[in-house]
């Protein structure tokens, strides 16, 4: 189901601008990714700088704000790492990866890959099941 009813989207934001995101199931409402600020520290470690970029947004579904936090994009050595935004919701997770920053002449925008994931819940809820049902049968050939 999460594989399926997945959804995709590409948002280029300016400063405290809304865009709505639609899952595939329209059951599960609408979401809207805000951006709220952006950071761009650079770390000196040994020999190398770390160079980071943080954006950080709002999460809203149907009009209320449900979760707010940073994702960041930093380059280490020539290797690209991305620490995304996860809103873990009962329905649908909501993920946020952030993918640097572009410029539109003289307005900073911001690029964000955002992914609506529906039926996390009930995956990790089925893994938890497994292992409780794998515990008692480890242990029932010990007396």
């Amino acid at each position: 189901m999460s594989a399926y009813a997945n959804s995709e989207t590409v948002l280029f934001m300016k400063f405290h601008e809304k865009k709505s995101v639609m899952s595939k199931i329209p059951e599960l409402g609408v979401y809207e990714i805000q951006l709220e600020n952006l950071a761009f520290p650079v770390a000196h470690k040994h020999a190398s700088a770390v160079l980071t970029k943080i954006g950080v947004y709002n999460i809203y579904k149907d009009g209320v704000l449900i979760d707010s936090g940073a994702a960041s994009f930093r380059e280490i050595k020539g290797e690209f790492i991305t620490e995304p935004l996860i809103y873990r919701g009962l329905l649908a997770d909501v993920n946020v990866r952030y993918q640097g920053i572009g410029t539109e002449t003289p307005i900073f925008i911001s690029v964000a890959n955002v992914r609506v994931i529906p039926g996390m819940t009930l995956l990790w809820f089925g893994s938890v099941l497994v292992v409780i049902g794998i515990i008692p049968l480890l242990f029932r050939g010990r007396k």
